[in-house]
């Protein structure tokens, strides 16, 4: 990694663990229509928008719901303002703030943005925030890195991306961005990924002021 100028964070999964608070908001959901669903497959399309992730899952899981009104189940279900910082967030971000300039780059919609952060008292680390609704197509496409890029005045590659999903990854590389993977606990295999992908993987957040 070299020549970053500007260091774009996911939000969900990364920084704070809605991960977590969101699949324990599907498997309610989804126990309450008989269904389930295994961490490895939550996994597998967690850090898709917030539509597209409910359209995934009443296709695949047959639920007799549309994707708005799961969408406003999970939003109910998810208690957003429980949501905590992951081991290491708030250290890294007072390491990298002095260095770098920081953007947070997310899926997440407007609406549920200040819910999940307005408790943790992180915001003004960043220099801007580009949320679902400021970008164009959502993850794994690379609008929203496109637009940090442009909101920043720096190269693609004078940017390092870091993500906790495949989705994110993908759609750092295809800005052409250098990209860090911190797999968040419901991907099945970071490391082949990480091969798939050449990027680098680091099991926390906690290791990344060493190579930074």
């Amino acid at each position: 990694m070299k020549n970053i100028k500007a260091i774009f964070f996911d939000l969900d999964g990364l920084l704070i663990n809605t991960d977590e608070l969101i699949y324990g908001a599907i498997i309610r959901i989804l126990k309450d229509h008989n269904k389930s669903m295994d961490p490895d497959e939550f996994g597998s399309f967690f850090g898709l928008s917030g539509e597209d992730l409910a359209k995934r899952i009443v296709n695949d899981c047959d639920i007799q719901l549309s994707h708005k009104e799961l969408i406003d189940l999970i939003r109910a279900e998810a208690n957003y303002p429980s949501a905590q910082l992951k081991t290491g967030a708030r250290e890294l971000l007072e390491y990298l703030e002095p260095k770098y300039e920081l953007v947070l780059v997310t899926n997440a919609a407007e609406i549920s943005l200040s819910t999940k952060m307005s408790h943790l008292g992180v915001a003004d680390f960043f220099s801007k925030i580009i949320a679902l609704g400021d970008q164009g197509r959502p993850k794994p496409a690379p609008d929203c890195y496109l637009k940090a890029i442009e909101a920043t005045g720096n190269k693609p590659m004078d940017c390092l991306i870091l993500e906790d999903s495949e989705i994110g990854v993908t759609a750092g590389l295809a800005a052409g961005c250098q990209v860090v993977f911190i797999p968040n606990k419901y991907i099945a295999d970071p490391q082949d990924i990480a091969r798939k992908n050449k990027v680098s993987v680091y099991s926390s957040l906690g290791e990344l002021p060493g190579i930074l």
